[in-house]
């Protein structure tokens, strides 16, 4: 029932597409990474995308949940070691926020903790990306376009 549990959460992965958004946020260039706030939002979305899966694959049911808790401190044993120089760094488990995925595994019914997490960091990207292009000069073009098309359009 762990093995299930545990290929239950790697395919929420699969079709939440994490693993994907995962290797851009790590590979691709992003000013932001330069400093800590890119960090912090890089940490945010793993633990929001590991608790959404989480609840994807246990939903609510207790005995899912203890079981995919379980196999989480399963895992973790099996991870205390560093990984195979073989082994894409993506591929492994990092052993982040166990406690407290464990904790909330087995409090039943917290999947909306998961979803409002992901709304915070989305919000976030969105407000940080809304702030990077709308800097002064953008700001003034666009207000400029809006001034026009209050004056002549009908």
């Amino acid at each position: 029932r762990e093995l299930e549990a545990v290929i239950r959460h790697e395919a929420a992965h699969v079709r939440r597409r994490d693993n994907l958004v995962r290797a851009a946020m790590r590979y691709l260039p992003d000013p932001l990474l330069l400093l800590d706030a890119g960090h912090q939002l890089q940490a945010e979305w793993a633990a929001a995308a590991e608790e959404a899966a989480d609840d994807e694959a246990a939903g609510t049911r207790v005995e899912a949940r203890t079981e995919l808790a379980s196999a989480l401190v399963r895992v973790a044993r099996m991870a205390e070691g560093p990984p195979p120089q073989w082994m894409p760094a993506l591929a492994f488990y990092e052993g982040t926020n166990l406690e407290h995925r464990v904790k909330r595994l087995l409090r039943a019914g917290t999947s909306a903790n998961a979803a409002s997490a992901m709304q915070i960091v989305a919000a976030a990207v969105v407000l940080a990306t809304g702030a990077l292009l709308l800097g002064d000069g953008v700001s003034m073009k666009l207000h400029g376009a809006m001034e026009l098309a209050v004056r002549y359009l009908p």
